[in-house]
């Protein structure tokens, strides 16, 4: 099977990110007075997130307005992107290695695109990627394949040569359900179960050192 295209998530994926947000939103949560933060946002994690900014305001009444809420986080959260984040080891290598192989790449993110743009460009990433999609414009969580469908038809390339690569359970599942190739990055420190995202994906590696474009170009399915 041919390698023809690449889909992306960031948080988690392409930058070492999660702890980061799971200290925004549960560090915003505790400043505001609600109780069991890290439990909700771990609940709430699959929603998008505008959503989710939205949702503890209207159900907790985190900030005083929808606007006032997101502004609050959008502030920590770039300031994280800039300061914390880093990208994973080896992947601006790999990106590099698909770009001169002339793969195709987009970015499909929970996350709002102004954010994305900012964190990939914080750490010159953004050149590798032609399109970036976020869940909420393309109207549904990755709950559904809709962003990744998305981006798809974007770059053009057929769903059985394209690969998705993912770092969250509900990531992996959905686009692997979809039909797509899933490469699970998986790391020792987001709490992932193992078992799961390798039953839910077609391929789990614990870093960028593990993938190549050779291996994905030669992969079998019966591999």
């Amino acid at each position: 099977m041919a390698f023809e295209g690449a889909i992306f998530d960031m948080d988690g994926t392409l930058v070492d990110s999660m702890p980061m947000w799971n200290r925004v939103f549960v560090g915003w949560l505790e400043d505001h007075g609600v109780p069991d933060a890290a439990a909700l946002s771990d609940k709430y994690e699959y929603m998008n997130f505008g959503d989710e900014v939205y949702f503890f305001h209207d159900n907790y009444g985190v900030g005083a307005t929808r606007e006032e809420a997101m502004a609050e986080v959008l502030g920590r959260v770039r300031h994280e992107y800039e300061t914390t984040v880093r990208p994973f080891d080896g992947c601006k290598a790999f990106l590099q290695e698909l770009a001169d192989a002339g793969i195709p790449m987009a970015v499909a993110s929970s996350t709002t695109l102004p954010e994305v743009k900012f964190a990939l460009a914080c750490h010159g990433l953004d050149q590798y990627f032609s399109h970036l999609f976020y869940t909420g414009d393309v109207g549904r969580s990755k709950e559904h394949p809709d962003v990744y469908l998305a981006a798809l038809k974007a770059i053009g390339t057929p769903m059985e040569s394209t690969w998705v690569f993912e770092d969250a359970p509900f990531g992996c599942k959905t686009a692997h359900d979809a039909g797509f190739h899933v490469a699970c990055l998986f790391n020792d420190h987001d709490g992932r179960d193992e078992q799961f995202m390798r039953e839910n994906s077609t391929l789990l590696v614990h870093g960028y050192s593990e993938l190549s474009f050779a291996l994905l170009n030669a992969w079998k399915d019966e591999a």
